[in-house]
């Protein structure tokens, strides 16, 4: 998406093929930013700025992720409530 934004031109959409599909476009109007689509309802646009945040944020979050699993840790949502 990163790559997306940074082009002076429109890009093709991509599609996800999963039990929840989305489609991810760039929208060239204006600022340049990423919408995503789920079943053509509630588009959620994400300005460029916003994603670069978010994008790292994910970054962390997955590393995070991975380095707990690799150690056995399981994620316990109701635990971490308590």
């Amino acid at each position: 998406m990163s790559a997306r934004l940074s082009a002076p031109h429109p890009m093709p959409d991509e599609e996800t093929d999963t039990p929840h599909p989305a489609r991810f476009r760039l929208d060239c109007a204006g600022e340049a930013r990423v919408v995503i689509e789920q079943d053509e309802r509630f588009p959620l646009a994400i300005g460029a700025q916003l994603w670069d945040r978010l994008y790292a944020e994910l970054c962390l979050v997955i590393a995070h992720g991975r380095a707990r699993s690799e150690a056995g840790d399981r994620y316990n949502p109701v635990g971490v409530l308590h």
